[in-house]
């Protein structure tokens, strides 16, 4: 079980704002199964051009492969020798006031070249995607006589933005947003019978076309038609040089005034702004991407790859997958990845130097070191598991580098029993690959120099310990395979009579986290004012809490069978980069979990379900961003499904102690300096589960336990039904057009819902309420009003999605359009 858990604890991601992470591949189809979607750029139908500064180089953007998708946020990039982050740091923004901010630590330059949409006009009006495009072809009944048609209209069939200035592309297929099926190809139109003159006339026979949501590149068709064009204009003076347009993969900040700026211009905390990253995603979730890039060749380039200085190799050039002893330099190691432990600030011999495996550093005893982890000639990394041997020497602490935008985590002997004293074991791994530049930190460890003359070593784990299950790797985006590296440890030789080297200045969290789930017939300790409270909290039922019965437990009372939804929330946050839980759920039985909106980025799981090593029941649920984000007070984390049991007793849901056999999996609260640890409490849920006694468990999250009645008239441009709320407000809905001419001062425009923030849910709900196939309660339709025109409409979700797109700021939600 500890081989599964160092991935399950070690191996957490980072998400974005925009939903799930993207999933790059390299493999595209694997028997006659499409496993990938392909961007591809080209110019002129070449993938590399030769150019001069000042030229303007047209640029068409290409879905030749698809596996099956409906919603797509490309971030479109262009670098030097294909360094996609390189400009980043040297891009200008604006605040709300339009004050010009140069050289943004957020913003990319891209080199003062400039993107020009170039769509085409359909029926006189100019759109920024080409027409017609190579998405959705099919049939479609969403006029009065449920027979409208369209073939290759972008603009009708989805919602599109193409944003120039920030380099990216939105596109949400109609369907979409009702998760209902993927887009359809317009090849497949075409090579169905399909014409430009059906086109204009609607006059094609949909009859016997079945329309295509994956197809391969090997179609006639998949170069054919394109998903968007742009221009590049490259400035006058732009250095010799081969740029590689491509997508940006890791994480970014959104640029925008709205992320960066609070409503009255002040700049927001980091944790409050949003975040973007390139994904691909349908009916079937996130989909793989695969990438055509283009080259432009600017001038006559000389050749800008330089060889990594290190020093000359005495050893054989054979690959070193794992841990095989080996100095090459880089220059010398070709396509392998080179890692050195450097002592920091200190003059050192290199291993090639020496002829040996180890760099050497020569220090008096005592005192302590910090030895940096490097890397050079990175060749795209995924995932790095990285096991060190710091046996003769005594680790202290570690801390992140800056090599990757996303921190490593880790487990040292300090946390992991089953590993000997000294032994360090790191993991690492995000969804996108990402280049780290030569001689960047990944981490730096803190150790104590040797009382005594002798010479110590700090290297890798060869696996001949009794640990051959800790593999050593650095995995490329394709899972299936390992990158070669090379790594080269460091030699202590210790003399003389004390060091000189200054203490650490790292400080020791002597905060132990709390995971208490005791018996509920044992009173707690209050947690302290500073704590962290997590509560599983029974949906849309009435319920004791913890605090009211001084147990360890909020206790429901229901009826035997049925679902219960359980909300897992917190309050008093002090700043989370990063949390890891273990819930024990083997007294009920786990249905399944759903993220929900405490934080903007989507915590990652493992259930029963998908962990084998894992007892049935046991539920381990773990999430980390690179960044500190509070939650409010009473926010939901996650929402648990349980069965409720179909007999009468007692049965709980709680946070694993640590006492049923799953000693290793430590539950924590991390801040930013991974160092620390939050002091938490988790209150766990008691079923007392009574076939004469309880409450009915078949609940939603819409549910809600109000009884007064407050009827509100509305009056429609249209006809009308009148609906009962779930709270017992009587109010009318519409297909077209509701009247809210009441003013209310709690209004949050946009949030139509009530969740507390404006989502593409809001836009959601309120199409399905113009449908009449959903509520809106009282409050949703006043914030709806985003055009305040005291009625809600389509121009209402138009505005929504308008601000989600970050083509509007949210100060005009609510403000009548000029």
């Amino acid at each position: 079980m500890k081989k599964f858990i160092c991935a399950l604890s070690s191996f957490v991601l980072a998400a974005t704002a925009m939903g799930s992470s993207v999933a790059m591949s390299s493999t595209a189809a694997t028997n006659g199964k499409v496993d990938s979607t392909i961007i591809a750029f080209q110019s002129n139908g070449k993938s590399e051009v030769n150019v001069n500064a000042g030229d303007t180089v047209p640029v068409s953007v290409y879905i030749p492969q698809s596996s099956g998708f409906n919603d797509v946020l490309l971030k479109l990039s262009i670098g030097l020798d294909g360094k996609q982050d390189d400009t980043l740091g040297k891009g200008t923004i604006e605040d709300r006031n339009g004050k010009k901010i140069e050289n943004y630590k957020d913003a990319f330059g891209y080199y003062g070249i400039e993107m020009i949409p170039k769509g085409d006009k359909v029926v006189d009006k100019q759109i920024d995607f080409t027409y017609p495009n190579c998405l959705v072809s099919g049939a479609y009944g969403n006029d009065l006589e449920g027979n409208s048609w369209f073939a290759g209209d972008i603009d009708s069939t989805g919602k599109a933005y193409f944003n120039g200035e920030a380099w990216s592309i939105l596109y949400k297929y109609e369907e979409a947003l009702y998760a209902k099926k993927d887009a359809d190809s317009f090849g497949a139109w075409v090579a169905a019978g399909g014409t430009m003159d059906d086109i204009d006339s609607g006059e094609f026979d949909y009859s016997d076309y079945t329309p295509v949501t994956t197809w391969t590149k090997d179609e006639d068709w998949a170069y054919k038609y394109s998903f968007a064009k742009f221009d590049l204009k490259l400035p006058s003076d732009l250095p010799d040089g081969k740029y590689v347009v491509s997508l940006y993969r890791d994480r970014f900040v959104n640029c925008h005034p709205s992320s960066l700026f609070t409503d009255d211009n002040q700049w927001k905390e980091e944790s409050e702004r949003t975040y973007g990253q390139t994904k691909i995603s349908g009916v079937n979730g996130d989909q793989k991407i695969d990438i055509e890039e283009l080259t432009i060749v600017v001038g006559n380039p000389t050749d800008t790859t330089k060889a990594t200085e290190t020093t000359t190799t005495k050893s054989e050039t054979k690959p070193t997958s794992d841990t095989t002893k080996s100095t090459a330099s880089s220059e010398e190691a070709g396509n392998k990845i080179v890692y050195n432990l450097i002592p920091q600030g200190l003059d050192y011999e290199t291993a090639a130097s020496r002829g040996k495996d180890n760099n050497l550093v020569k220090m008096d005893k005592g005192g302590e070191l910090k030895v940096d982890w490097t890397i050079q000639n990175d060749q795209g990394t995924a995932g790095i598991q990285m096991n060190f041997d710091f046996t003769e020497v005594e680790y202290q602490s570690g801390k992140a580098g800056k090599a990757y935008r996303i921190t490593p985590t880790y487990s040292d002997y300090k946390n992991g029993k089953d590993l000997k004293q000294g032994e360090v074991t790191y993991a690492w791994a995000q969804d996108t690959e990402a280049k780290a530049k030569d001689n960047t930190v990944i981490y730096t460890f803190t150790v104590n120099v040797p009382d005594e003359k002798g010479t110590y070593t700090m290297k890798l784990d060869e696996g001949k310990n009794g640990n051959e299950e800790l593999t050593n790797k650095v995995i490329p985006q394709d899972q299936t395979k390992k990158h070669d590296f090379i790594f080269h440890g460091l030699d202590i030789e210790v003399g003389g009579e004390s060091s000189e080297t200054k203490p650490s200045d790292t400080t020791k969290s002597e905060t132990k986290p709390t995971s208490d789930s005791k018996k509920t017939n044992e009173t707690i300790t209050k947690p302290s004012e500073k704590a962290i409270i997590y509560n599983l909290i029974p949906q849309g039922v009435d319920y004791e809490s913890a605090e009211e019965n001084g147990t360890a437990f909020n206790v429901v009372n229901l009826k035997e069978g049925g679902e219960l939804k359980v909300d897992w929330t917190i309050k008093n946050d002090q700043g989370t980069a990063g949390i890891q839980m273990n819930f024990d759920f083997t007294e009920v039985e786990y249905v399944s979990g759903k993220a929900g909106k405490a934080y903007r980025i989507t915590p990652t799981y493992s259930d029963y379900k998908n962990g084998k090593d894992l007892k049935r029941g046991e539920v381990t649920y773990a999430w980390a961003q690179d960044t500190e984000a509070k939650a409010k007070d009473d926010a939901v984390i996650y929402t648990f499904t349980v069965n409720v049991p179909d007999e009468k007793g007692t049965y709980t849901m709680k946070l694993d102690d640590g006492k049923s056999g799953s000693e290793e999996l430590t539950n924590k609260v991390i801040p930013q300096n991974q160092d620390d640890r939050h002091e938490f409490f988790v209150y766990g849920l008691q079923i007392n589960v009574d076939p004469d006694g309880g409450e009915t468990s078949d609940t939603t999250s819409e549910t809600t336990k109000e009884t007064t009645t407050v009827t509100e008239t509305t009056t429609t441009q249209e006809t009308t039904s009148t609906i009962e709320t779930s709270s017992g407000t009587t109010e009318s809905e519409t297909s077209e057009t509701t009247s809210t001419s009441k003013e209310d001062s709690d209004v949050l425009y946009g949030d139509v819902n009530c969740s507390g923030d404006v989502r593409i849910n809001d836009v959601v709900l309120l199409n399905k309420y113009l449908a009449k196939n959903a509520k809106v309660s009282k409050q949703g339709l006043l914030n709806a009003d985003c055009e305040k025109d005291d009625k809600v409409d389509a121009k209402d979700a138009t505005k929504i999605k308008q601000y989600l797109a970050l083509l509007i700021d949210k100060s005009e939600l609510g403000k009548k359009s000029s």
